[in-house]
């Protein structure tokens, strides 16, 4: 999508330092752009004169990135650290608008606007237990990890691990049981928190605890 924008001032324009009859600035975001988190973002726009007045360093180039009047990036390509884009507080796993702008000497502008998404690099893990509460000792419980999901449509999830009764700490999960459905049985009473571990096919890992509490099993009472 593009439009022209009329940048002269009547002031300038009374001044001579604008000329009449010029043709506006072509210009080509080169995008949509994907992104991982992280990773350095490549702008590949691109600008020229239509009219052949101007040579390509005659025209000036201006990136908005976060949805603002204020530009961004003063160049037409090329490549924006992570720690740069990172600092603007874009949203994540979703695709938002930027914008390129481009005037020439004769003070005409064109823009164009493409979409960045920028995704997590972590899976987001998932799960529930059935029974919810009141599971007793000894009964088998089901968890189920299939809401994970991975926000990246390129990323997939390629392993699920269960901890049963970790502190929460990744450094103390040990693995008891793996797949994105298993069933467990406590065989005694108490507060429990299982935990399960998700990693992605770009070897992220993402940790879930929740808390279940084991009750006994009441014996039945006999008749008088």
């Amino acid at each position: 999508m593009k439009k022209r924008i009329a940048c002269c001032l009547i002031l300038a324009g009374l001044f001579g330092l604008c000329a009449a009859n010029e043709t506006a600035p072509i210009v080509n975001t080169g995008g949509p752009y994907i992104l991982s988190a992280g990773r350095d973002l490549t702008l590949n726009g691109t600008m020229s004169d239509p009219g052949g007045n101007y040579e390509t360093g005659a025209l000036s180039a201006r990136w908005f990135i976060n949805n603002d009047q204020t530009p961004d990036l003063n160049i037409v390509s090329g490549q924006i650290a992570w720690a740069t884009l990172n600092a603007f507080q874009l949203p994540r796993n979703q695709a938002f608008d930027i914008r390129l702008a481009v005037t020439n000497p004769n003070c005409e502008s064109s823009e164009s606007v493409t979409q960045l998404t920028i995704y997590d690099v972590y899976p987001v893990p998932y799960f529930s237990l059935t029974p919810s509460d009141g599971a007793l000792c000894k009964q088998n419980i089901i968890f189920d990890a299939r809401c994970s999901h991975d926000p990246d449509p390129g990323h997939s999830i390629v392993r699920y691990e269960w901890d049963f009764d970790a502190s929460g700490s990744e450094f103390d999960f040990v693995v008891e049981a793996q797949g994105a459905t298993v069933s467990h049985a406590y065989n005694m009473t108490g507060n429990f928190k299982p935990v399960l571990r998700i990693t992605n096919n770009q070897g992220y890992a993402s940790y879930l605890q929740k808390s279940i509490t084991i009750t006994a099993v009441t014996p039945p009472v006999a008749d008088a």
